[in-house]
């Protein structure tokens, strides 16, 4: 049940500048949780797993810039050799279960 309302919610999640993250960490009765019972660690955790994998997806449909022998196809430019630099190294921080922002981070360091 909670995996269906976070693949529910991240569609919606590309079509924004920013996601605002807020969770829950108290038990009211008269507040109903999707779940059931409240756990703000499992909830933050599923939201992020959501949002990587969506993430996945999004850099899994660029087009490889690289022919098969491994140069670049006719017409691309430089702009999109170097773009394509950066969707692999994002796409492999994000198999390693990292978030895109933890990537950026990480590159700031």
């Amino acid at each position: 049940m909670v995996r269906d309302w976070a693949i529910n919610f991240c569609p919606t999640s590309v079509e924004v500048d920013i996601i605002c993250h807020v969770v829950r960490f108290f038990d009211d009765p008269s507040v109903v949780h999707v779940v059931g019972d409240v756990d703000g660690v499992r909830d933050r955790e599923i939201v992020e797993t959501e949002l990587i994998l969506a993430d996945m997806q999004t850099l899994e449909k660029q087009a490889n810039p690289y022919n098969d022998q491994g140069t670049p196809k006719s017409g691309i430019t430089k702009e999109q050799l170097a773009q394509w630099g950066v969707i692999k190294k994002l796409r492999e921080n994000l198999n390693n279960g990292n978030s895109r922002e933890q990537w950026l981070l990480i590159r700031k360091s």
